[in-house]
């Protein structure tokens, strides 16, 4: 300690001891915006239905399945699409 003085002791303390990050109402607002928020409203929800069951539609047409897995199949199909469908067009439209 005796080969420095105290203004140089300082800048060395102050230059290579990390402080503690501050989290200003700054940072605090880009995390949360950083968040999509989809609300799925009524009208959505008809459009699920109606999606679901015209890919249904048009999935039994195409392949004539008789044995119930085939249809379990299409009808899962048909509503995963459905929902991707409309939440796409939110996450688009918002």
């Amino acid at each position: 300690m005796d080969k420095y003085n105290d203004r140089a002791f300082a800048y060395f303390c102050a230059t290579c001891v990390p402080a503690r990050p501050v989290y200003t109402q700054l940072r605090l607002n880009i995390r949360e915006a950083s968040v999509m928020r989809i609300h799925l409203q009524s009208a959505d929800v008809v459009a699920i239905i109606a999606i679901a069951l015209f890919t249904a539609l048009m999935l039994a047409v195409r392949f004539r399945t008789t044995s119930w897995r085939g249809i379990v199949l299409q009808a899962l199909i048909a509503n995963a699409g459905a929902i991707a469908a409309v939440v796409a067009f939110e996450v688009m439209t918002t």
